[in-house]
């Protein structure tokens, strides 16, 4: 019955997770609707104003005035709801979308960079993630059974000999004994009881996080990167950070659990087991999905890293990037190893309160390992999932950080400074 219940309680999840999207894609496309019907209140101002005065006039105009101002209050209201659910910050100020007057570039690319490596470090402290054992921590392990063979061994001399436990059980599982006993599974369990998570490090072959090529390197001397490669690591962090906070609050949450039962939560009780990869897609998304067409989102890319759709005729509500658009469209893709029961409640925690968007969710069975000489996942059943997102970021912000080579390449325009507009006209 608990069964039951729970796959009950992670259904609805799944259904809120939906409903979390529609509302996010309702509330993008009020943008639009809200500025056509200011325009047009102003563009009928315009008209009644050049009519010849009279009363009758005047009565007409103050009320198109005050309805201008009730669809401009509209309008403000609903684009501070979207930039509360975008509360991106870049990670140096005065720097995009080119360094401040009196600021000297180079030493402000390289302080970009010392704090982009430092903030992609952040990502694992707040998972508590890790990788499975080294070979150091394998030799370790192996050093630490022998020395208690030899112990146990001095110990038995003279006395009766004493009956070994099972390594094995008769399914071909590990045995707490056999675990004991054997330097990888001992090394592996003792580094996953340490863990909330698995996600491989950032030099590693296939890092969990993507780690911008142009800006790994520490020398203070040979600065070879530009304000527009900052840019493009700074957006790819902003969404990296958004999903790791929400599978850290996923995790959180089970753990807090667990320790109100009196539990220990590590990696094999928690639902999300293994960050594989986190991986965005360049460039913003330009062109609208053709009437009738089908998306052909591929399938789960093998044991690589994630593969972000990058295509130019997927979109979930056929909305696009263009240059007079109130938002951009950015797609990416996760890669997780997750409790299979929980993955709902994933999509719906990285979708909530954000414009996160899922494109599609394919996943396949991840099989037990008995012998627990690699990463452990727990006893629960697992799934190997890659999820498809696209989200929107409003232009009118973030355009006004974006660089000029990369405002020309996308052929956008930089939005108008509003409070230099204002103080001009005053």
């Amino acid at each position: 019955m608990d069964f039951i219940k729970r796959q009950v309680f992670f259904l609805i999840c799944g259904v809120a997770a939906l409903a979390g999207i529609a509302l996010g894609v309702t509330g993008m496309s009020k943008l639009g609707e809200v500025k056509t019907q200011m325009e047009d209140a102003v563009r009928l101002y315009g008209e009644l104003t050049s009519l010849p005065s009279g009363a009758a006039n005047s009565r007409f105009i103050e009320l198109e005035q005050a309805r201008i101002a009730r669809q401009r209050e509209a309008f403000d209201a609903l684009v501070d709801q979207v930039e509360a659910l975008q509360p991106y910050e870049p990670l140096l100020e005065d720097f995009f979308p080119a360094p401040a007057a009196g600021k000297v570039e180079r030493d402000m690319l390289l302080e970009f960079r010392t704090r982009y490596q430092a903030a992609l470090r952040d990502l694992y402290v707040r998972l508590n993630a890790g990788q499975r054992a080294t070979t150091v921590e394998v030799q370790k392990a192996a050093e630490e059974i022998r020395i208690e063979e030899q112990q146990a061994k001095a110990f038995s001399q003279g006395g009766a000999p004493t009956e070994a436990e099972p390594a094995y059980t008769d399914a071909g599982v590990l045995t707490q004994a056999g675990a004991r006993l054997n330097a990888d599974a001992r090394a592996n369990l003792e580094k996953a009881q340490m863990l909330f998570c698995y996600a491989e490090p950032l030099l590693a072959e296939i890092p969990a996080f993507e780690f911008s090529s142009k800006l790994k390197g520490n020398s203070r001397y040979e600065v070879d990167f530009t304000v527009s490669d900052c840019w493009d690591a700074q957006v790819k962090l902003w969404i990296a950070e958004d999903v790791v906070d929400a599978l850290a609050r996923v995790n959180a949450q089970a753990a807090d659990a667990l320790v109100a039962k009196g539990q220990a939560p590590w990696v094999g009780v928690l639902p999300v087991k293994d960050i594989i990869s986190i991986r965005v897609c360049r460039d913003v998304i330009q062109g609208a999905l053709a009437e009738g067409a089908t998306p052909d989102l591929g399938m789960p890319q093998g044991v690589g890293a994630a593969d972000p759709v990058c295509a130019t005729d997927v979109s979930f509500a056929n909305r696009y990037s263009e240059d007079g658009s109130m938002f951009d469209v950015v797609q990416f893709t996760l890669k997780l190893v997750v409790d299979q029961r929980d993955l709902p409640l994933v999509i719906r925690e990285i979708s909530k309160d954000r414009f996160h968007t899922l494109l599609r969710c394919s996943y396949v069975a991840v099989p037990p390992d008995p012998s627990m000489r690699g990463k452990i996942y727990g006893a629960e059943p697992v799934v190997k999932a890659v999820l498809d997102f696209e989200t929107h970021m409003l232009a009118d912000k973030y355009r006004r950080l974006m660089p000029d080579e990369i405002l020309e390449a996308y052929g956008f325009t930089r939005p108008a400074d509003e409070d230099a507009e204002e103080d001009g006209g005053a």
